[in-house]
């Protein structure tokens, strides 16, 4: 709790100084004694003064820290209140497995499918027609669970899941802008599958880091493995 800082303690001011120039010899005396006893009158009052400085400064101090915390419980309270308002706005947009569902779809509905949850992005007049998927852009995948997502040919690598790859192919890198900076994106290829090479262009005016800063990467599998990249969230994937 905020601590309230005292009235500061008074210090009682100097009597007029004396003055060789102009003050007679009986004056000069007078102001000189009369100096030096409010000097030592004034010394518990500035030692007074002195602490309550150190004690106020403290105080400030340790208003300040409290009020930062007070902060920051607040902004982590209010982001804490708008994601389980998101979990629960997404929970009742959840409509089921896809397979199971008929007719039309609302824009932002959710639809469950190969492990993972897909939102429509626009309005589909039969969800029968339209099966999730990263080559379908009336879906975007929002979560995907336990497993690797298999990539076709062509279609765009995510942040979501880990990206399998099985044979040459072209996948390209999402936006980094579509993603929040750090983000991690990988891709991976089974030893099975040892000797493909794939290949990774940017989107829109994207680039991306690894020996050097280009539009596009072509990764040799000599012996399968994992591949590692990381967003800006705003123009560039950097390999890491």
């Amino acid at each position: 709790m905020a601590i309230q800082p005292t009235s500061p303690p008074s210090v009682s001011e100097l009597p007029p100084a004396p003055n060789s120039a102009t003050d007679t010899p009986s004056e000069f005396d007078s102001k000189a004694n009369n100096t030096v006893s409010a000097q030592v009158a004034m010394i518990p009052q500035i030692n007074s003064a002195n602490d309550w400085v150190e004690t106020t400064a403290q105080q400030v101090y340790n208003n300040a820290i409290e009020a930062e915390a007070s902060a920051t419980n607040s902004e982590e309270s209010a982001q804490n209140s708008a994601d389980s308002a998101s979990i629960s706005q997404n929970a009742g947009n959840i409509l089921g497995e896809w397979s199971g569902l008929t007719g039309s779809v609302s824009i932002g509905k959710i639809a469950l499918h190969l492990n993972g949850r897909w939102q429509a992005t626009k309005a589909i007049a039969d969800v029968t027609a339209s099966e999730p998927s990263l080559s379908n852009p009336d879906w975007t995948l929002i979560s995907y669970i336990n497993k690797s997502l298999l990539l076709a040919d062509s279609e765009v690598m995510t942040a979501v899941a880990i990206n399998e790859i099985n044979a040459t192919q072209s996948n390209p890198l999402p936006l980094a802008s579509s993603v929040p900076a750090n983000n991690i994106l990988q891709i991976i290829v089974p030893k099975q599958y040892t000797g493909i090479e794939t290949t990774h262009i940017c989107s829109g005016s994207d680039t991306i880091t690894s020996d050097g800063t280009d539009t596009s990467i072509i990764l040799k599998w000599l012996s399968g493995g994992v591949a590692t990249f990381a967003s800006n969230g705003v123009d560039n994937w950097r390999r890491i």
